[in-house]
């Protein structure tokens, strides 16, 4: 009788064990689901922030800066990766900034339409990053838990790479929104 009590009991505690490490997996599967979403939605983003900027190196073309033209084909030819991508696209932004803000560049209607439709997609896209590296902050500590040791060796998981905003892009997308 104390025997099947003592088995019952042991079978209760590992039971409670399984029931907690299920929960604690089902968390990381969360966020991976999560980082996963957030990463299609970036690439969609960054795909569709190159393919404006190309539009407007085909109309603004002789009034662009060579610099920047380069700078579009070599994100076009290179295979970066989303975080270089952000590097590539921040610079290019700036420099098209400073080409404007010079006033340099006469635009047509077409073509300012075309830097609104850029600077709504740089704000969604740094919405997304902003999420990403949310979800990914919160990844990051939940494997480095004492409690979530084991389960990061025997899933092999690592820490995932966020982005870095630079502080001149944050205000910009401010700047943006308020007026």
């Amino acid at each position: 009788m104390i025997y099947a009590l003592c088995i019952m009991i042991g079978l209760f505690i590992i039971g409670i064990i399984v029931l907690i490490t299920l929960t604690k997996i089902n968390t990381i599967n969360n966020y991976n689901i999560k980082i996963k979403e957030a990463i299609k939605s970036i690439d969609i983003l960054q795909e569709k922030e190159l393919a404006l900027f190309t539009k407007i190196s085909k109309k603004v073309n002789p009034k662009l800066d060579e610099k920047i033209l380069t700078n579009i084909t070599k994100i076009k030819n290179k295979d970066l990766n989303m975080f270089e991508r952000q590097e590539e696209f921040y610079s290019l932004h700036k420099e098209v900034k400073n080409l404007l803000t010079e006033g340099s560049i006469e635009l047509e209607p077409a073509e300012k339409a075309l830097f609104e439709k850029l600077k709504t997609n740089s704000i969604e896209l740094s919405a997304v990053e902003t999420y990403y590296n949310e979800q990914a902050d919160a990844y990051n500590s939940y494997i480095k838990k004492f409690h979530n040791l084991l389960i990061k060796l025997f899933k092999r998981l690592k820490k995932v790479e966020t982005f870095t905003f630079k502080k001149v892009v944050e205000f910009e997308i401010l700047e943006e929104t308020t007026d």
